[in-house]
């Protein structure tokens, strides 16, 4: 496998990985372990604080 086949490779997993999440999303049907396996695979933003956009205080 060539450099360009690995990257491709690596869209086309985020790529269903992000349509598999939308899914379970839209039928609110979210398996839980499969999200927390993805978020450590698909974390671009790591120390992003979900809580700054929270309005509970």
């Amino acid at each position: 496998m060539n450099s360009d086949e690995g990257v491709n490779m690596g869209v086309k997993d985020y790529l269903l990985r992000f349509i598999a999440l939308h899914e379970q999303l839209t039928t609110t049907q979210i398996d839980e372990k499969w999200l927390g396996h993805i978020g450590s695979l698909d974390n671009p933003f790591p120390d992003l604080d979900y809580r700054y956009w929270s309005t509970r205080q």
